[in-house]
């Protein structure tokens, strides 16, 4: 431990920094440990002793309620998009789409993407459709 202390010593004056670790007893150190457990003042022991607000738990018909901008889309939209997508991509024969409206070529991307919204249901219309 000596020779940590020495080279921690010799690093420190290289710096010109003093090392108050280095210079204190293990007495000294318990020492200022006791004296400041006993500086926690009154706010401080209020915040510790303080209990979290409780939670509301939300109403089972809150629960089941579509938020704005999880809702389906329109079929009539729906066959706008179809057909402006269509015309913009001759060669495809479907387009798959999910609950927020995007488009998919292929049904497993719509479907994994809408395992990630709230109305999982994809919808597919055919080139013939619209």
């Amino acid at each position: 431990m000596l020779l940590f202390q020495q080279l921690y010593n010799d690093m420190a004056k290289k710096t010109k920094k003093e090392s108050p670790v280095v210079e204190a007893t293990a007495g000294e150190i318990a020492t200022k440990v006791e004296e400041t457990k006993g500086e926690i003042n009154a706010t401080d022991q209020d915040e510790l002793n303080e209990k979290p607000a409780d939670e509301t738990v939300p109403e089972k018909d809150e629960l089941n309620e579509k938020p704005a901008d999880e809702t389906v889309p329109e079929k009539d939209e729906l066959n706008e998009k179809a057909d402006m997508l269509f015309k913009s991509y001759p060669s495809a024969a479907a387009f798959h789409f999910t609950s927020d409206g995007i488009a998919f070529l292929e049904k497993t991307n719509a479907e994994n993407h809408g395992r990630t919204l709230l109305l999982k249901a994809v919808k597919t219309i055919n080139r013939k459709e619209a």
